[in-house]
C-alpha cells in the first residue's frame, strides 16, 4: 500500500500509553500436520449457488502447524485487498467466491472513513457485522486490519473491534498495518504485545497478528533477530510486506522459505500469510498477469499459508463496485488466479524472464 507521512498531531495521540493488561493466555494445542497433507481447494460457487448457502454455511478460520484451516481443513485463503469495506456490496463478494477467493482483507479505519469515530468507538458495527457474516455465507474469510492511518487510539480501537467480532468465526484480527513504519508513530515489540494480550482478553481464541514491512528481511536477506523479536510478541501468525523490488514476483518463494525455514529452527511453527505484494500503480509499477500468478504460485509452493492480490481497486469503493476498479491487467488476474492456485498445474510461464 502507499505510506503516508503522520502529522504531529497524529504521532502525539497514536503514542499515548496503551491500556495495560495483566492476563494468563491458556495454551491452545496446534496440530502440526505431515508433510503428506495438502491444502483443500477452495469450492467454485456461483451467484446462485451462494444464495442458496445463505444461512445455512459456517465460516471457521484457524490454525493447525503452519496453515490456516477452515472448518478443520488445511485451506489456502487466496484474498483481495477490499480496503474501503464500509462499502461493501453483496455483488462483489458474490463475485470473488465465483473466481475462488476465499479472503478479504478490510480496514476499519481506511483514510478516515471507516467504521470508528474518531476516539476509537466502533460506531458502524451492524454494518461491520454484516459484511463478515455475508462473508462466512460466501466461504470467505475477513482479515481485519484494525488500524492504519487514523489518529484514533489503538487500544480502545483494538478492544472494540475484537469484542463486537468475538462471535463471528470467519476473522483473523491484524492490530496494525506496518506497524514498523511511522516514524515516532511506530509501534514497538512491546507496543504489539501490549495490543495482543488487549485482543486476548476480548477473545482468547482469536487469530491475532500484525504487519510489517521488510521488518526482518531487505530484498532476500533475513535478519534472525528481528523476526526473533516478532514472533516473541505472541503473534499467531507471521504477515511481511516483502520489499517492493523490480524482482519481487520472482523472489517471493525464496522469501517465504528462509522465512518458514528459521521459524522452524527456533521452534515457532507458524504461518506466513503473504498479506501485502507489490501491486500495480505503486511508484509506477506496472506488472503483467503472468508477474503476479508466478508470485502467488511461488508463495504457495513454498509453504506460504495465504497470499493476498494487492490493488488500488478496493481504495474506494464509494461510487463503484470493486470490479469496475480494476485496470485491464488486475481482471485477467482476478480471473485467472484462484483457478491457477487452487490446480495442480503451473500457473505461470515467463518467457524471456
Amino acid at each position: 500500500m502507499y505510506h503516508k507521512s503522520q502529522s504531529q498531531k497524529a504521532q502525539k495521540t497514536m503514542r499515548r500509553p496503551l491500556i495495560s493488561t495483566l492476563l494468563v493466555v491458556g495454551s491452545s494445542l496446534l496440530f502440526v500436520l505431515p508433510p503428506s497433507v495438502t491444502y483443500a481447494q477452495s469450492p467454485r460457487v456461483s451467484p446462485e449457488a451462494a444464495t442458496n448457502l445463505k444461512a445455512s454455511r459456517e465460516t471457521r478460520v484457524g490454525i493447525a502447524g503452519d496453515k490456516f484451516t477452515i472448518n478443520g481443513q488445511p485451506t489456502f485463503l487466496l484474498g483481495v485487498s477490499y480496503f474501503d469495506a464500509v462499502h461493501w456490496r453483496e455483488s462483489d463478494l458474490d463475485r470473488l467466491a465465483e473466481y475462488n477467493f476465499n479472503l478479504i482483507r478490510v480496514f476499519l479505519d481506511w483514510q478516515n472513513r471507516g467504521f470508528f469515530d474518531e476516539e476509537g468507538n466502533l460506531t458502524k458495527s451492524e454494518e461491520l457485522l454484516a459484511l463478515v457474516r455475508a462473508a462466512n455465507d460466501r466461504g470467505i474469510v475477513v482479515d481485519v486490519t484494525i488500524t492504519g492511518y487514523s489518529e484514533i487510539p489503538r487500544d480502545k480501537a483494538v478492544q472494540a473491534a475484537v469484542r463486537t467480532l468475538r462471535n463471528e468465526p470467519n476473522v483473523i484480527f491484524d492490530l496494525q498495518n506496518e506497524h514498523n513504519l511511522g516514524g515516532e508513530a511506530a509501534l514497538s515489540h512491546s507496543d504489539i504485545r501490549q495490543l495482543y494480550f488487549i485482543a486476548k482478553a476480548e477473545n482468547a481464541r482469536a487469530i491475532i497478528f500484525t504487519s510489517n514491512y521488510a521488518a526482518w528481511m531487505r530484498g532476500n536477506t533475513l535478519n534472525p533477530e528481528r523476526l526473533t523479536q516478532e514472533v516473541k510478541t505472541g503473534i499467531d501468525v507471521v504477515a511481511p510486506h516483502f520489499t517492493r523490488n523490480s524482482r519481487w514476483y520472482s523472489d517471493t518463494g525464496t522469501r517465504v522459505a528462509q522465512t518458514k525455514e528459521y521459524l522452524r529452527s527456533i521452534n515457532r511453527n507458524r504461518p506466513v500469510y503473504v498479506q501485502e505484494d507489490h501491486r500495480n500503480g505503486w511508484r509506477g509499477g506496472e506488472f503483467t498477469k503472468e508477474q503476479f500468478l508466478q508470485a502467488a504460485q511461488e508463495a504457495k509452493t513454498n509453504g506460504a499459508a495465504g497470499w493476498v492480490f494487492h490493488t488500488a481497486a478496493g481504495f474506494s469503493l464509494i461510487d463503484r463496485e470493486f470490479f469496475a476498479e480494476l485496470d485491464a491487467t488486475e481482471r485477467q488476474v482476478i480471473k485467472e488466479l484462484g483457478s491457477a492456485i487452487f490446480s495442480n498445474s503451473t500457473a505461470y510461464k515467463t518467457p524471456g524472464d
